[in-house]
């Protein structure tokens, strides 16, 4: 690792902070601990997805991206799931469906570093393992026949959001796309079932399909619309080359060109700015465990809130979800935002004030509210003011 890797730099017109490189070393770890168990152990693995793209187009990590994606053909990524509790010690947790059940991620697993922190939304209040992660998914055959795929991905998707509504319970129905009807329907269905038996027909639904027999494979062990299921040539997996990622090799397939092209129509092209943005929403600390990290307050927003001002941090897009959907009820009397073009407008009706002006509306009867997608900055900024009282608004969260 070269010697000024922590310190903050501009890559591609993108800050890339000295906290966020503290995580992808802690995710460097990960991977190379990972590598070691699989090459003694004689597994397959590549990188894929923004791994495999940052390799490519950057030699290391995407500036913007905050994790690692690891692919291995699904027998190799059952045999790691048999071996894991020997091959990992702590710090290390190999985290999988069936040994941390309060934990999700659309059937992947996660090799974890416990003696950190990243607590993303979905797993506020759950109690699994909440440390820094690399993704580890399987790839699988995919019928050539329509007719048996189609049966496979509906049976793959019903389990899937039954395993969702099971773990997720009662929050976050609106981060999966569900209407509040689907939602209720698979979690009381889901209430019917042991959490060790969905796991296991959802891997089978899964592996249903031998690779043997098939052209092509795809990943259905990753969480539905964001890659969505891509389906992939399987030739493009059975060799594998090494690329260069930060100070490391990694191997990727062989004809990753192909990989790029079936997932990006324009991989090798930079995104908009206003697209350069971590994809994952959470809490991070690469030096505190997950265990003994103190959350800001996300939940019950709105408890004792009668009387109390409203001030709300951030006068973007979530902004209008805000009010659209708690505005009538809970409106902010100012918006406070680091944009200087927006200070003395009006949005959705409220001012917009600097946050230099804060401090002066503080009379001690307040409640303040960030509604941005940078709360982890935010908050500190709000700390560096003397300001440790304060919520995050998660945007899709259900709130009373």
């Amino acid at each position: 690792m070269r010697e000024d890797f922590f310190k903050e730099e501009i890559i591609c017109d993108y800050k890339v902070t000295e906290k966020m490189k503290r995580v992808w070393a802690v995710q460097l770890d990960l991977l190379e601990k990972f590598m070691d168990v699989c090459d003694r152990n004689g597994l397959k693995y590549f990188a894929t997805y923004g791994t495999l793209l940052g390799a490519v187009r950057h030699k290391g990590f995407i500036p913007w991206d905050d994790d690692i994606d690891i692919t291995m053909p699904r027998k190799d990524f059952d045999k790691l799931k048999l071996i894991a509790e020997n091959e990992f010690e702590y710090p290390y947790f190999f985290q999988t469906p069936e040994n941390d059940p309060e934990n999700f991620t659309a059937g992947g697993c996660r090799l974890r570093n416990s003696n950190t922190t990243y607590i993303e939304f979905l797993n506020l209040g759950h109690f699994c393992n909440n440390g820094c992660y690399i993704d580890i998914t399987a790839l699988d055959g995919v019928f050539d026949d329509r007719q048996q795929r189609s049966k496979q991905l509906k049976k793959i998707d019903f389990y899937k959001s039954l395993l969702y509504a099971k773990v997720y319970g009662d929050n976050f129905y609106e981060l999966f796309n569900y209407t509040a009807q689907e939602w209720e329907f698979y979690r009381i269905l889901a209430k019917f079932f042991p959490h060790n038996w969905l796991c296991k027909k959802f891997n089978e639904a899964c592996s249903k399909c031998s690779v043997d027999n098939t052209k092509q494979v795809g990943i259905y062990t990753q969480k539905n619309g964001y890659y969505e299921y891509r389906f992939f040539e399987k030739d493009i997996f059975e060799q594998t080359v090494l690329l260069e990622f930060e100070h490391m090799l990694i191997p990727v397939p062989r004809k990753y060109d192909l990989f790029i092209s079936t997932v990006w129509e324009n991989g090798m092209d930079l995104p908009p700015e206003n697209e350069r943005k971590p994809r994952h929403e959470g809490f991070f600390e690469t030096n505190i465990p997950y265990k003994e990290y103190v959350l800001p307050k996300y939940t019950d927003l709105f408890t004792d809130i009668k009387g109390k001002d409203i001030i709300i941090f951030g006068a973007g897009k979530m902004l209008e979800y805000y009010m659209e959907k708690h505005g009538q009820k809970y409106s902010p009397k100012v918006v406070i935002d680091n944009d200087p073009n927006k200070w003395g407008t009006i949005k959705n009706g409220v001012p917009v004030q600097s946050p230099q002006e804060l401090p002066m509306l503080l009379q001690g009867n307040e409640r303040i509210i960030i509604v941005n997608i940078y709360y982890r900055e935010i908050g500190e900024q709000l700390e560096r003011m003397g300001i440790t009282e304060y919520y995050v608004y998660l945007q899709g969260r259900k709130y009373g």
